[in-house]
């Protein structure tokens, strides 16, 4: 069985009794958080889901017409979660 259908169904059975019946609202949402296999709050949109690597530039010498290229540090933005909807009991 596919462990992400066994993790999906331990979060239902420890969640609600709607979650049991499929009745869970938060199960239409693409983004899902789960806490101790509890799934608390579902999110439609993200935003931010990118990353930026600077390079930093070295010419070797003796070798003048190629450039190598090292990743220096990489930067992520802030992650949006939008149009979420928490399923407290």
């Amino acid at each position: 069985m596919n462990p992400e259908l066994i993790a999906l169904n331990a979060a239902l059975a420890a969640g609600s009794t709607a979650s049991l019946l499929g009745l869970d609202p938060v199960m239409a949402y693409n983004i899902l958080v789960e806490i101790c296999l509890v799934v608390i709050v579902g999110f439609s949109e993200v935003s931010g889901l990118i990353s930026e690597i600077e390079l930093e530039s070295y010419q070797e010498g003796g070798l003048n017409g190629f450039v190598h290229k090292f990743p220096k540090h990489t930067t992520y933005p802030n992650l949006v979660l939008s149009r979420g909807l928490i399923n407290i009991d």
